[in-house]
């Protein structure tokens, strides 16, 4: 993470498994899932994301509000619509 970034995560759906916080820049964690993990990122230019091995772009600009859904079936992660301008 190169800045900070409030966050919410949201494991295969569990409220035992979510973050609700503001990570800082540097933060790196691994979480696994089964079915899917959710992000809500309040700025999406600080966040890289790795999933299976596979290190993706920033999921959007600096400051930017995004939410995304990694899941089996969908990666790279699907942005939830409205939620992103482009």
């Amino acid at each position: 993470m190169s800045d900070n970034c409030w966050t919410e995560m949201t494991i295969d759906g569990s409220s035992d498994f979510s973050i609700y916080e503001t990570l800082r820049a540097g933060y790196d964690e691994v979480f696994h899932g089964d079915e899917e993990i959710r992000l809500r990122l309040g700025n999406a230019g600080a966040v890289e994301v790795t999933v299976n091995g596979k290190t993706w772009p920033p999921l959007g600009k600096p400051g930017e509000v995004v939410t995304v859904t990694f899941t089996p079936a969908s990666v790279p992660p699907e942005t939830t619509e409205g939620d992103r301008n482009d």
